[in-house]
């Protein structure tokens, strides 16, 4: 999957989650900027990630990732 594909399949997942048009979201949307990322969502969100991209992240990393782009950069490199 290149750059392009993992970014386009986090935004889905992530609006599928959060239950907003994926059309409102970017790798700038964060915690603080889309009102549907609460706690709940935000271990939902991962939860997804981690089944869909076959990769685990730290309790630490789940706690301090606070953006798409965060999530997009753990998952490119």
């Amino acid at each position: 999957m290149d750059t392009e594909q993992i970014k386009s399949k986090l935004i889905e997942l992530t609006g599928q989650i959060f239950e907003v048009n994926t059309t409102t979201l970017s790798l700038d949307s964060s915690r603080d900027t889309v009102p549907e990322w609460d706690s709940l969502a935000h271990l939902k969100l991962f939860l997804e990630i981690e089944e869909q991209f076959k990769m685990s992240f730290s309790f630490d990393e789940i706690k301090n990732i606070k953006s798409l782009n965060e999530i997009y950069q753990k998952l490119i490199n």
